[in-house]
């Protein structure tokens, strides 16, 4: 058929380039042929037109504006009369219909729509050759003429006129530059012409278009069981496809928020490493473009439960594997228009959600681990604490198998095959304000250690990193990230987005709680200094120093606590107490908590937090000056209390001895703190930590004030 396309597509312009022979044999004598002979030779010619042969009476010409055909007649022919030759151009307008299904054929559009509506058009055009040959055979031997043979095509003349209207008669102003997406143009049209045609034409119409919904539903069909189209022969079927795939970080939509269910399963893919499935819009049929997302989300859904249909889901499971017949009644479908196929797809969907949801809570214990999540990255329990207490003591490696003792005993208790993994790692974020908007480009950054991909783990997160250190002096306590490793469905709640909002909210719950630690080790310090003798001259010094510490710690503890009671706390409670019937319902609320709590805790908040680094800072800076100062022998001081019960003289026999001891050490201890509190250096250390803290807490203050937080209430 492509052979004989090609043949007749040559005369689209129609033109008297014939062979000589044919034009004599048609020609010839012309002026002395009988009326009934002048019609014979048109009707040949005209047929030999069908064929793909040149004409030798008429011309032809498109018009660019309209698409339309002009007619010039040879004017050999005007002595025929005017309804003859009325009849040759109404005969050559059935051609013109054949020769626009003929160029959609020939230009070899690739996609599933086109394929199948290419198909119909070919079955079409063989059936009128057969007919012109017929025709023809049975002229050359008696005369039949042109008005039996314009009846013989009448049948053929509506057929091939609306379909001829439906390749081009669409919203051609939604073409793409490549025409990739013609076929779902057309499939508009055909839906919307099926609706408002009657008769035969609906008839017509509706077949193909039945044909199309055919192939177009078994290729919903071949992504939902097998995700992507890698195939080689596959590839080209697909290009007016609505799901695209892309292997590596080339521009897609997949950085919005997919408009039917509100998350992006798109962006999941690339998380994990599946290849990167995304909605194209512009290739989304009109009747679908409710559902295209959800068979996005099918597809996806079913890969993480890998679970493959193993019948076309739109057919009758009876004659579901029925695979060979044209006739469209030997499908038994289950939706009978595309209303039907779209709540047939929106049922499909919820059931993949369905499914998920309760593999999530069965065999993920999803619910298990939110709640580490919140024990963890929220401090909600103890755990931490022990970390940041052993913090100076302990390197990154001692630190992960405390943790992740911890995780185990709480894990003990589950009965989930997966068991997570938790670990700290460092940055070289410190200062993290305003990051929230460079997601793409800090994720990573602060992303864990392992990918979990199709085919497990890449690493182990206990492992110690060499480029650290062994011990905690060689990394700032700024660096320090809780990472995370769960399982492959869960990541579908905890995504890569929220992880990275939560690790941020560890940053700084970790930052003040060791800034909290560091302030306690301090006024342990002072209590012991408080009961040596110190000069007149120099209790201004302590008091100032006593009355910054004082200062740092009212912050520090209300911070605390207004973040981890106030904040975390009423929010988790509130999201407890929810009931969370679906996936969706969980997600949803999932994410509005997490968006609540990076709010509150001013991550979203550039100025605030900001000036709430640079005091936290501040604080550990002092605490660590006045512990350095303490280290050098000449300024330090017994931490233990001198009036210690244990060290108290017992008996006669000592007591002269214990008494000698405790004034040389009561001595030589405020004898050491004097020292220090005349020591410049020191002096002036304190008074610029003092300064520098009023001055980062008023302008804390000052951006607070404008956030309506009512934190405002409580520093």
């Amino acid at each position: 058929m492509e052979s004989e396309c090609a043949l007749i597509l040559s005369s689209v312009q129609g033109s008297f380039e014939v062979s000589d022979d044919e034009y004599d044999r048609f020609t010839e004598d012309w002026h002395y042929l009988s009326i009934k002979q002048k019609e014979s030779n048109l009707v040949l010619d005209l047929l030999n037109v069908f064929s793909g042969l040149g004409s030798s009476f008429f011309i032809w010409s498109k018009n660019s504006e309209n698409s339309s055909f002009d007619i010039e007649n040879n004017p050999l022919i005007n002595d025929v009369g005017n309804d003859m030759i009325e009849v040759c151009h109404e005969i050559l307008r059935i051609h013109f219909d054949q020769l626009t299904l003929l160029e959609f054929v020939a230009s070899s559009y690739t996609g599933v729509i086109c394929e199948s509506i290419t198909a119909e058009f070919v079955e079409i055009l063989e059936d009128l050759q057969e007919c012109v040959t017929r025709f023809h055979d049975i002229h050359i031997t008696s005369f039949l003429g042109l008005q039996k043979l314009l009846n013989y095509l009448r049948p053929s003349m509506q057929t091939l006129s609306t379909l001829a209207s439906l390749v081009t008669e669409f919203d051609s102003k939604r073409l793409i530059d490549d025409n990739s997406n013609i076929g779902v143009l057309i499939l508009d049209s055909l839906d919307f012409r099926c609706r408002s045609e009657a008769g035969s034409k609906k008839l017509l119409l509706q077949h193909i278009l039945n044909s199309v919904l055919d192939s177009y539903s078994l290729l919903i069909n071949h992504y939902i069981n097998f995700f992507n189209f890698s195939q080689v022969d596959f590839t080209d079927f697909v290009t007016d496809f609505f799901i695209k795939t892309c292997e590596n970080d080339e521009f897609s939509p997949s950085n919005e928020r997919d408009y039917a269910t509100g998350w992006n399963l798109g962006s999941f893919c690339r998380e994990v490493g599946w290849p990167r499935v995304w909605v194209d819009e512009r290739y989304v049929p009109k009747f679908l473009k409710n559902v295209a997302v959800s068979v996005l989300e099918i597809g996806v859904l079913l890969k993480l439960l890998d679970n493959k249909v193993q019948h076309h889901f739109l057919l009758d499971a009876k004659t579901s594997t029925i695979t060979n017949s044209n006739d469209v009644n030997f499908r038994k479908y289950k939706f009978h228009n595309v209303e039907e196929l779209a709540l047939l797809i929106q049922n499909v969907h919820k059931n993949a959600m369905d499914e998920v949801y309760f593999s999530l809570k069965r065999n993920s214990q999803l619910f298990t681990i939110l709640k580490m999540v919140f024990d963890y990255f929220l401090l909600q329990k103890s755990y931490i604490q022990d970390i940041v207490n052993n913090f100076n003591t302990s390197g990154l490696s001692d630190l992960n198998k405390r943790l992740q003792s911890y995780v185990d005993r709480d894990w003990d208790n589950s009965t989930g095959s997966f068991r997570p993994k938790l670990y700290l790692k460092c940055d070289d974020l410190y200062n993290f304000a305003g990051v929230l908007e460079y997601y793409s480009h800090f994720g990573r950054d602060l992303g864990s250690l392992e990918v979990e991909t199709l085919d497990g783990l890449e690493k182990t997160g206990l492992e110690q990193d060499s480029s650290l250190g062994e011990w905690n002096n060689s990394f700032d306590f700024r660096g320090i990230v809780l990472c995370f490793d769960i399982e492959l469905t869960i990541r579908l709640i905890l995504t890569d987005k929220i992880m990275y909002r939560y690790k941020l909210m560890f940053k700084l719950l970790f930052q003040l709680k060791y800034a909290e630690y560091c302030l306690n080790q301090l006024t342990q310090y002072h209590v012991r200094a408080g009961q040596l003798a110190i000069e007149p001259e120099l209790m201004p010094r302590f008091n100032l120093q006593l009355f910054t510490l004082n200062k740092m710690q009212y912050l520090i503890k209300n911070l605390l606590r207004f973040f981890l009671v106030d904040v975390v706390s009423e929010e988790l409670v509130s999201f407890h107490s929810a009931n969370y019937p679906d996936l969706l319902s969980l997600y949803n609320a999932h994410e509005k908590l997490v968006n609540k709590l990076t709010e509150s805790m001013f991550l979203t908040n550039e100025q605030v937090l900001s000036s709430l680094l640079t005091l936290i800072l501040i604080v550990v800076k002092f605490s660590s000056e006045v512990q350095t100062f303490n280290e050098n022998p000449t300024f330090s001081f017994v931490t233990n209390s001198v009036y210690s019960e244990t060290d108290s003289p017992n008996c006669s026999s000592d007591l002269m001895k214990n008494i000698s001891r405790f004034l040389t050490t009561i001595e030589n201890n405020s004898l050491n703190l004097n020292t220090l509190l005349r020591n410049p250096g020191y002096d002036n250390m304190v008074k610029i930590a003092s300064t520098e803290f009023d001055k980062n807490l008023k302008l804390f203050k000052s951006h607070l004030s404008s956030s309506n937080s009512p934190l405002n209430l409580l520093i």
